[in-house]
């Protein structure tokens, strides 16, 4: 396109700015002298830039641009205010093909500016009656009651020339009254978080004043208050030193009240204020009648604690800004189905609120009825022993007040929370609670999948389908044989033998690992006792138990139990704990691990290193011996993170005065490095595989008799 072309089109208006783009692309084609005198531009470096970025500061087109409109026979006509020039312009648009048939647009901008500001002056000079009129179409015509409230005070504010406009309510209970609403002049320090649940005697003389005369006009309140009235102490630090104000009446009672500080117009045009609050009084009508029906579906119909789509809603606020402590309770109640059926849902119905109203009672705070026998309490931001009185406080009246028995699981993290992750263990803990609830003669079982599963593992178990083999630990500087893993295993058919992870994950989900963890130590008890007598009993032996098992209450005695009446010594003993469950914070692993150790055994981690571990757990439960997972000493040596971790891994655990285990040693190479790092015991194929009882004793006992 020729530069001449184009000045032809528009040298009857260059006068204007005027300029020319691509339609398609919005590319600037040309621009005149006013354009790239008004907008500062530099020669041509504005050919090829789009007009939306050179002429409006956007990176994206113009959400109001008029390409769709425009047309090659007429002009479009329309007003705009330009954010860069901060001008008003009278706008008019058209398309124009040039020789050789391309189309352009052409955009002649004429400046309104004076005009606009005018009539924005003439604006604010309305007469009350268009003033509003302006206002009833303004609470009409929004179907948002905040937007619309917000843009009446606008209004007000812009028709007193007022320093704020704003909108007080009184409480349901009369008591209290508070800032609900604020429109403020730029210059104007917004007060409404300072105007929150203020007593309404600090209102009594506007009282006097909305039952004597309506609205009013308070003038000088420097000079006609009181210094040591409340009234004055509200007024004086926001610099008020005249308002109006009208009332808002449900019947006979004050609901709260409209008004304006500081007014500089119209002040003698008080009852523009009362007629607002006829109009306005049924918007906040139906804004309550939306919180009320917010509050309905926020809340337990049963219980009146928040119900699962308020759980679901706070929950997701927590997780996007976690607390620095959390407690969480999860209760599911005992036998609801068996009293629905028995005794009819009236009973069930009194069972569930009564469990409501004891976690209610104790946690106030924040309680919620998440399914029809589930509840979750949250205590956050406090201490831990306000946290603890409160569950011993839940379980007493579990024991002595509630209608309804109920099982819990507890759970406590500070420091770096998450929260579902948090309830999530919570959940998992109140399960291990109900199992004795499931074992117990008193009740039908809820969940007759798990029942069945729980009585077929011990058929099993109770016909031998269950083996124990051994892996011997070595020491990795001398070779001498230090102890033996305990490592569970299953017959298959046609002899055949099953791995662990075939069945175990099975007996964790169903709740019933308990059984085979117990088989397990009662097998290795009675080898340690006969190789005891033959003088020739390894120093420990390492049994895998799960965190399922081992968030069992009590747990720490049942496993004594069992080694008195073999007479051996719990430090024998090496518990160890699996990943398989995923995590569990810290402080409740530390719970465990301080009465498992203070039980006499020792406790180590199973699998560090897998994609479970992480390092907080190294310090929150104290273990003895920190066992390196097979996945990360097979990468030493290849991969150079892995080496990385496993070298300062190992240096962590020398620190920390823990013994550092590597698993799956299948190589020399891996064996030299691990040895050069430092690792102090080792086991795998390199050394043996897992072995039956008798094999492990002959191999590397009976010779030692």
């Amino acid at each position: 396109m020729q530069r001449e072309q184009i000045a032809a089109l528009i040298a009857d208006e260059s006068e204007n700015m005027a300029y020319v783009a691509d339609p398609s692309t919005y590319e600037l084609l040309y621009v005149n002298k006013a354009v790239v005198h008004d907008f500062g531009l530099c020669g041509d470096a504005y050919l090829g830039q789009p007009c939306y970025r050179v002429l409006q500061g956007l990176e994206t087109p113009c959400p109001f641009c008029t390409n769709h409109l425009l047309t090659t026979e007429k002009y479009l006509y329309w007003k705009h205010y330009n954010p860069i020039l901060k001008q008003y312009y009278l706008l008019r648009d058209k398309l124009f093909k040039l020789p050789g048939g391309r189309l352009v647009r052409l955009e002649i901008c004429t400046d309104i500016t004076d005009s606009e500001n005018t009539n924005l002056h003439l604006q604010n000079q309305l007469t009350t009656e268009e003033t509003l009129l302006r206002c009833v179409h303004t609470l009409s015509g929004e179907d948002d009651t905040d937007t619309a409230i917000n843009k009446l005070l606008s209004i007000i504010g812009g028709y007193y020339q007022a320093d704020r406009a704003y909108l007080f309510e009184v409480d349901p209970g009369g008591q209290m009254i508070s800032n609900s609403y604020e429109w403020c002049q730029e210059q104007v320090q917004p007060q409404i978080e300072n105007l929150q649940q203020i007593p309404i005697t600090a209102i009594d003389r506007w009282m006097e004043y909305f039952t004597t005369q309506g609205e009013f006009f308070l003038t000088s309140a420097g000079k006609t208050l009181q210094p040591d009235s409340i009234e004055y102490q509200i007024l004086a630090p926001q610099k008020i030193d005249s308002l109006m104000a009208a009332p808002l009446w449900e019947g006979e009672t004050l609901s709260g009240f409209i008004g304006v500080d500081n007014p500089a117009a119209n002040t003698g045009e008080t009852h523009l204020l009362k007629s607002i609050t006829y109009f306005i009084k049924e918007d906040i009508q139906k804004r309550h009648l939306l919180e009320q029906l917010k509050e309905l579906s926020y809340t337990d119909g049963l219980t009146g604690l928040g119900n699962r789509h308020q759980y679901i809603s706070f929950l997701a606020g927590l997780d996007k800004a976690p607390p620095r402590s959390m407690g969480v309770v999860f209760i599911d109640i005992n036998g609801l189905k068996v009293a629905n059926d028995s005794f009819g849902h009236q009973y069930g119905d009194e069972m569930i609120r009564s469990v409501g109203h004891g976690l209610r009672e104790i946690f106030p705070e924040h309680t919620f009825r998440i399914g029809g026998d589930e509840f979750v309490g949250l205590l956050i931001d406090a201490e831990r022993e306000e946290f603890d009185r409160r569950v011993e406080a839940l379980r007493r009246y579990e024991a002595k007040d509630s209608l309804a028995g109920f099982s819990i699981g507890v759970n406590w993290s500070a420091g770096q929370v998450h929260p579902s992750q948090q309830i999530s263990y919570s959940d998992n803990l109140m399960y291990v609670e109900k199992q004795a609830y499931y074992n117990s003669s008193t009740h039908r079982i809820r969940h007759p999948r798990r029942g069945v599963l729980s009585q077929e593992l011990k058929k099993a178990l109770a016909a031998g389908e269950f083996m124990v083999y051994l892996q011997p630990k070595f020491d990795l500087v001398t070779g001498a044989m230090a102890g033996a893993e305990a490592l569970v295993r299953r017959r298959g058919s046609g002899g055949s033998v099953i791995p662990p992870d075939r069945f175990i994950p099975l007996y964790e989900a169903g709740g019933v690992i308990r059984h085979v963890d117990f088989f397990v130590l009662r097998t290795v008890c009675k080898w340690l006792k006969e190789w005891r007598e033959k003088g020739c009993a390894p120093e420990q032996i390492a049994v895998n138990f799960s965190r399922i098992t081992l968030m069992e209450h009590g747990v720490e005695e049942k496993m004594k139990s069992i080694l008195q009446r073999y007479g051996i010594a719990p430090g024998q003993i090496i518990v160890e704990v699996t990943e398989s469950t995923g995590k569990m914070d810290g402080v409740s692993l530390g719970d465990i691990a301080q009465q498992i150790k203070g039980a006499g055994f020792s406790l180590s981690l199973d699998d560090f290193g897998s994609q479970y571990s992480n390092l907080s757990v190294l310090t929150a439960a104290g273990f003895d011996e920190i066992k390196f997972d097979r996945s990360l000493v097979e990468e030493i040596g290849q991969q150079p993170q892995a080496t990385v971790v496993a070298k300062h891994g190992i240096s962590l655990c020398q620190d920390l005065g823990t013994t550092p285990v590597a698993e799956g040693i299948e190589t020399v190479q891996q064996l030299l490095l691990l040895r050069t790092y430092g690792c102090k015991l080792g086991q795998g194929f390199h050394f043996a595989h897992p072995m039956p009882g008798e094999e492990f004793y002959q191999r590397y006992l009976a010779n030692k008799q």
